[in-house]
């Protein structure tokens, strides 16, 4: 094996710099010893399907077309789970099978169904392991061998420990797995992906287990997870450890549609008094039970079925996933979808949208100028940094681009999609979300320097020069050729090919099991 990638999900310097003064993380210690520090940029928002999407691709989520865990149907307004399916840009596992190099991926997210490397790979979420995840077949018998999860069964209103519990054994689960497949097939690049920090940070992060903060215990158990791998590796093996975004306490959750209802630009469905009375007793008993101690939501979860509590939550407010019948969509000029709150305007590529093309940048303009008016009655500070035309963040778009996209002020706000009472509401017990600023570390025998700031985009690129292998034409990303020896740059050619389309694996997944997944992470 040449180089180790070591992605952990939402890790932060925050957390991580503290940590490493005080000498709590020894094997990530000794990686910075011989190697590279930095930050990572991430995408904007900063989301776990974007990110991932773009660190692997080498563009920005307007040109490989993944926004978010769900996708917009222009014509029926229904949200379906987003794949690699429709990808129009290579990853770099398809650039390593095309120029003959060996690669193996473990729980990358987004990427299913698991793609035919000539070594192993193992789809991520948010995808259920029920699910054929893994390629060749015979990968599936070692995942089962080592009881291997995606995301975890157990739920923050279980309580802390069990939750927390639940996240380090499948975290541990995923460890065993990613040795095994690295003895068993050694390829020259192995790229594994955690998610267990992030999971963590969301629910836990002001969380004490025995005397300690939940989440620095977990970074140190993770450490120890890095030296595994490390350890399992050959000596001169580069190491690589990177997060797609960080993470930070929130303060407020805004509610961007209630936002567009109050403005006028998203109308309401109106029901009828029966159907009125009804939502208002569902709201005001969901409302109740969400203020209810973490005991008493742990033994309403252990007796009520799973689907059920799923068929009531959906009728309480418009989420993402249930917006369509809360909106008169023939009346709506703008709504908002995703974990990121990003804003459509409702024009004619829309099947009942009222905007004309004629309209289209006035309309803009209105909604950019709300959205950086407005401002937290408690505090007087805007709640947005920025309110963007799309096309100015990325050098390309598609259809599945908003048409703004918001940046909450120093990302202490999160963007939410419901349509509630209020605009801003407490954060619940989801108490920490992402912020653009992530971790990267480079370290081994062909690495010099001593910090860098990089780009998401820039990783693959990177990648593939470090292993002599070319680009594709269109990538957005640098090559960060500063950060090796010149051992390494007197010996590599800048190369690249013309962009080609991934061959793209048939494969159908149990979009209910995914939607209830990601429900229970938060993410509906």
């Amino acid at each position: 094996m040449k180089t180790l990638v070591i992605g952990l999900d939402g890790a932060t310097w925050r957390f991580l710099d503290p940590l490493l003064d005080e000498g709590s993380l020894p094997n990530i210690q000794s990686l910075l010893d011989s190697g590279v520090k930095g930050n990572l940029q991430s995408t904007t928002p900063p989301l776990t399907p974007p990110a991932w999407t773009s660190i692997s691709t080498g563009v920005s989520p307007g040109t490989h077309g993944v926004h978010d865990f769900l996708e917009l149907n222009r014509e029926t307004y229904q949200l379906s789970p987003t794949t690699y399916s429709k990808m129009t840009r290579p990853a770099i596992w398809d650039l390593f099978e095309r120029e003959g190099h060996s690669i193996g991926v473990v729980n990358f997210p987004m990427a299913y169904p698991p793609r035919k490397v000539g070594s192993f790979f193992v789809s991520g979420p948010p995808i259920h392991e029920s699910e054929n995840i893994g390629h060749p077949p015979k990968v599936n018998d070692i995942l089962e061998s080592v009881n291997y999860r995606v995301d975890p069964e157990r739920r923050p209103s279980d309580g802390v420990e069990a939750f927390y519990n639940e996240i380090q054994s499948l975290t541990e689960s995923q460890l065993q797995a990613t040795l095994q497949l690295m003895e068993q097939y050694n390829p020259e690049l192995l790229w594994t992906v955690f998610m267990g920090i992030d999971r963590i940070q969301h629910y836990l992060w002001d969380e004490q287990i025995d005397g300690e903060n939940a989440v620095e215990q977990f970074y140190k158990y993770m450490d120890t997870a890095v030296g595994s791998l490390i350890q399992a590796a050959s000596d001169d093996v580069t190491v690589c450890v990177l997060s797609d975004h960080g993470a930070r306490r929130i303060e407020k959750r805004v509610n961007v549609n209630t936002l567009l209802s109050e403005w006028g630009y998203l109308e309401q469905a109106k029901p009828g008094l029966t159907s009125s009375l009804k939502q208002a007793l569902v709201n005001n008993v969901w409302s109740a039970a969400t203020s209810f101690p973490r005991p008493v939501k742990s033994f309403i979860r252990e007796k009520t079925p799973t689907e059920a509590i799923a068929r009531f939550r959906s009728k309480t407010t418009a989420s993402t996933r249930s917006l369509s019948k809360f909106v008169d969509w023939e009346q709506t000029e703008a709504f908002a979808v995703g974990n990121g709150g990003g804003v459509f305007v409702h024009g004619q590529d829309f099947e009942h949208g009222p905007v004309p093309d004629s309209g289209y940048e006035e309309l803009r303009d209105e909604l950019i100028s709300e959205f950086t008016d407005v401002k937290d009655p408690e505090t007087g500070e805007p709640i947005f940094e920025e309110a963007t035309r799309t096309e100015e963040l990325y050098p390309t778009v598609n259809e599945r681009t908003p048409d703004i996209t918001l940046q909450p002020k120093e990302w202490k706000y999160t963007a939410g999609v419901e349509l509630e009472d209020e605009r801003l509401q407490e954060p619940g017990d989801r108490v920490a979300d992402h912020e653009p600023t992530g971790v990267f570390i480079l370290s081994g025998d062909e690495i010099r320097g001593s910090s860098i700031t990089c780009d998401a985009v820039d990783i693959t690129p990177t990648l593939l020069y470090l292993h002599d292998l070319p680009t594709v034409e269109t990538m957005e990303g640098e090559i960060r050729s500063e950060i090796f020896t010149e051992a390494v740059t007197d010996d590599r050619q800048r190369r690249t090919i013309p962009v080609f389309s991934p061959e793209h694996q048939e494969g159908s997944m149990n979009e209910e099991k995914v939607e209830e997944r990601l429900q229970n992470l938060g993410y509906l």
